[in-house]
């Protein structure tokens, strides 16, 4: 969490270290896309199964998951409480 924390508190930063590491993209381009991220975001609990139920949901609506899985016995299913 605390490598999440420092990207999005300076995604410049986290762009230029980032940047040695391949792809085509610019670090501009890079930070651009890490501020566009919610890497400050850490749902525990009842909050991060509601994530990923609606993950599953949109994974479904672009053919990744099969549109007959349900998606909270799907996110029941693979959440864990590692924290407690």
């Amino acid at each position: 969490m605390e490598g999440a924390d420092r990207v999005a508190s300076d995604p410049g930063d986290a762009a230029v270290v980032y940047s040695g590491y391949g792809g085509k993209g610019s670090v501009e381009d890079l930070a651009a896309m890490y501020r566009s991220h919610t890497h400050h975001n850490h749902p525990v609990g009842a909050n991060l199964k509601k994530q990923l139920v609606l993950y599953t949901d949109e994974l479904k609506a672009v053919n990744v998951i099969k549109k007959s899985t349900d998606s909270t016995k799907f996110a029941e299913r693979i959440y864990l409480d590692v924290l407690s």
